[in-house]
């Protein structure tokens, strides 16, 4: 994984850091967990599982960013374990042909849209959990 996707790890983690303290008001019992990886077709999949409790249903807020030829598509998303979408996010295209650092403006303003999204979306994680 490239720098650039460390940050982008950075951003979405601590977003998700956030979301999770706020839900623990509410839901002191609650637990959750978050993970990034990445192979030659996602360079970049993040994700944090929040429960009510450990016997609950996953409510999973998810990131992809996916590399198709000269393009990165991007993605994001808040669903249930059983694949049912609560909430999609931000979808697009980056292109990439030159290469990765002179897509650097794009990737930014993507994961500031996905950390919008999922900021907004915290109630509806909420009110699944």
């Amino acid at each position: 994984m490239t720098d650039i996707w460390e940050e982008v790890w950075e951003m979405i983690n601590a977003t998700f850091q956030r979301i999770a303290t706020s839900l623990a008001v509410t839901h002191p019992t609650m637990c959750w967990s978050s993970g990034h990886n990445d192979n030659d077709a996602f360079p970049f999949r993040g994700y944090a599982a929040f429960k009510k409790s450990s016997a609950d249903e996953e409510v999973v807020a998810s990131v992809d960013f996916h590399k198709q030829d000269d393009e990165l598509r991007f993605s994001a998303d808040i669903g249930l374990d059983d694949g049912r979408i609560l909430a999609d996010g931000p979808v697009g295209v980056i292109k990439i042909a030159a290469g990765l650092a002179t897509a650097r403006a794009d990737i930014d303003a993507a994961v500031k849209d996905i950390v919008r999204f999922l900021e907004a979306n915290e109630p509806v994680i909420r009110s699944a959990m």
